[in-house]
């Protein structure tokens, strides 16, 4: 016979076992060390480069990916009144979000301070919740790291929730009912002449 502590120390092996297989967190990169004035930006937690671009994303307004882009903006650091004020947290090298709810699909743009070197900024379509992030970069007589960032801006995609099938049916089968109901009323009443 198994006494419940032994249950509990066999679930927390197993639970060690399946922790110690799960795979590491993604890297992706954007941008290029080849060349002179290049940056190159690596970004673990993230599934791959996104977008790349030039100029200053630092507003709500700046529509870095499209107007017709899925992405919202959700949160910069060191903004105040945001609309998800608090959700993105960055450190020397790390970052994290929380995810607010309603929202499925993250991307996170780094924008890097006032340089001559391209793209000025990266963004990373994420696949967890927190990474770390570097910036280096070449100067046509090497390679450079350690590069500064200006900020970064977190966006979201929306969850969109589709309308059950089984309220289509309920409300089909609803429909078809009263229809019965009202021809066997009618149906019922002797005819007046």
């Amino acid at each position: 016979m198994f006494t419940s502590h032994s249950r509990r120390l066999r679930a927390a092996y197993f639970v060690a076992l399946l922790l110690a297989g799960a795979p590491a967190a993604h890297a992706a990169t954007c941008g290029s060390n080849v060349g002179p004035n290049q940056n190159f930006y690596t970004v673990t937690g993230a599934s791959s480069c996104f977008a790349t671009g030039t100029g200053q994303i630092n507003q709500l307004s700046d529509q870095p990916f499209g107007p017709s882009s899925p992405y919202v903006y959700l949160d910069k650091t060191g903004a105040v009144g945001d609309p998800e004020e608090g959700a993105l947290a960055l450190g020397d090298g790390l970052w994290s979000i929380t995810p607010p709810s309603g929202y499925t699909s993250f991307v996170l743009l780094f924008q890097q301070s006032n340089s001559p070197r391209e793209p000025d900024w990266a963004a990373f379509l994420l696949d967890a919740l927190a990474g770390t992030w570097n910036i280096t970069g070449s100067n046509g007589m090497g390679t450079f790291s350690g590069k500064t960032l200006s900020h970064a801006v977190l966006y979201g995609q929306t969850s969109h929730t589709p309308l059950p099938g089984a309220v289509v049916l309920f409300g089909s089968g609803l429909a078809l009912l009263s229809g019965f109901f009202g021809w066997c009323r009618r149906r019922a009443l002797p005819a007046q002449v």
